[in-house]
């Protein structure tokens, strides 16, 4: 069993038996836990001196576990401890070359949110400035016969940080949201290949999920 699946899981364990604890000592119902799963469609900026290449966005998923708590003036926070995972792709112009770069995180935003709530209808706007720490990160490249693969966890920064922004709806017990996410880290200390397109890039994208809230 690996070491990135092991404090996963620990760290969900703990932050479970935190919130239920903390979600049993509000008498006033102002607190919240729940569970969250979601989609990401998610890209890299800052690459350096590429021609002739077709970027594309990858979809891929998160899911994880929230807790929320109820401030005076329609504000909220909700700080969520979620795996992340992430990707992007390209295609090289007339060389039959295609590269991936997949990569999971453990990702810990705290949404800010600001919203009136209508007799347990509530829309809200949120901003999210969160931290991260990379489990793997891979980038390979096939070539028409399916050959030639590089991987590149070796020279991963493990530590990430940006901010989010975005929009939900919150009823009965469902949590509906969508933010954009920019990374403010660069995904390599150095590359190791292709170094100089990739110094500089940094992970940026769209986060939709659903939650259920107890």
């Amino acid at each position: 069993m690996s070491r990135s699946f092991l404090s996963v899981t620990l760290s969900l364990v703990l932050l479970a038996s935190a919130m239920t604890s903390l979600s049993a000592w509000d008498n006033g119902k102002k607190t919240s836990w729940g569970i969250k799963a979601g989609l990401n469609y998610s890209g890299v900026t800052g690459l350096n001196g590429i021609k002739d290449v077709d970027l594309r966005d990858n979809t891929g998923f998160n899911v994880g576990l929230a807790f929320k708590a109820k401030l005076p003036l329609f504000f909220a926070i909700q700080p969520e401890l979620l795996y992340f995972q992430a990707g992007t792709s390209a295609r090289v112009f007339n060389s039959g070359l295609d590269g991936t770069l997949y990569n999971g995180h453990l990702y810990i935003p705290l949404n800010i949110q600001w919203g009136p709530d209508f007799n347990g209808f509530r829309i809200y706007a949120q901003v999210s400035p969160f931290i991260g720490f990379t489990l793997f990160n891979r980038f390979k490249w096939e070539d028409a016969a399916g050959k030639h693969i590089e991987v590149l966890s070796g020279d991963t920064n493990y530590f990430m940080g940006g901010v989010g922004a975005g929009i939900g709806v919150e009823f009965w017990r469902l949590q509906i949201s969508a933010k954009y996410n920019w990374n403010f880290n660069k995904l390599f200390k150095d590359s190791g290949f292709l170094p100089h397109a990739f110094e500089d890039a940094k992970m940026r994208g769209l986060e939709i999920s659903v939650g259920l809230m107890f």
